[in-house]
């Protein structure tokens, strides 16, 4: 063989040397079917653990409160001291002892000389006025109405045996006692004086005329 030729040769066979090395290179090179799958898995495989709840925080204890701290009351005012009153049988009122002086002091002044009736029968006019809405709602305020029993106030009222007899009349009178025929009348004049014009006469009793 010529120097030529065994070059030629000496050339291929290193090609095909070369050739089997790349070739078994890269037979070596190629992974197996599946295990570089599970090679990846196993590299990429995040373990994950598993998340604990967050403990919630726990309820405030209750808070005891100190008891409320007992307040003494105060000591209740002393009652006003009541005054002596005679009861009103026919509308349940009372009436206090200034009340039945004022009344007794009327009848003492208007009909002091009258009888029983005529008496009783001024004392039902004080009280029919009294609870009549038209005027004063007190007795005492009706016997001192400015125009009325004019002369009232200076009135020196005889004590003793007398009054009594006035006042058992005008506790009568204040317990539903009443005068013939006297009714619900609002005025009376003594008969010797010019009667009331535009008033309805009702009766004379003893020297008094009365109307309402």
């Amino acid at each position: 063989m010529s120097l030529y030729r065994k070059f030629l040769a000496g050339a291929f066979g290193a090609c095909l040397a070369s050739g089997s090395a790349v070739a078994f290179v890269a037979a070596q090179a190629e992974p197996v079917p599946g295990q570089a799958a599970a090679m990846i898995a196993a590299e990429t495989q995040i373990q994950m653990a598993p998340v604990q709840p967050s403990a919630q925080p726990a309820a405030p204890a209750a808070v005891a409160l100190p008891s409320a701290v007992a307040v003494p009351a105060p000591a209740p005012a002393p009652a006003p001291r009541a005054q002596p009153a005679v009861e009103a049988e026919d509308d349940g009122s009372q009436v206090s002892e200034a009340e039945l002086a004022c009344l007794t002091r009327v009848i003492l002044y208007e009909a002091g000389a009258e009888s029983r009736s005529g008496q009783l029968a001024v004392a039902q006019v004080v009280l029919n006025r009294a609870r009549s809405g038209r005027f004063p709602r007190t007795i005492c305020g009706v016997i001192n109405q400015r125009g009325q029993f004019a002369s009232i106030r200076s009135f020196n009222a005889p004590g003793g045996a007398r009054w009594e007899r006035a006042e058992d009349i005008a506790e009568a009178a204040l317990e539903g006692e009443r005068a013939p025929g006297i009714g619900s009348a609002l005025f009376f004049h003594a008969a010797h004086v010019r009667p009331f014009s535009g008033r309805t006469r009702v009766a004379r009793l003893g020297n008094h005329i009365f109307y309402r």
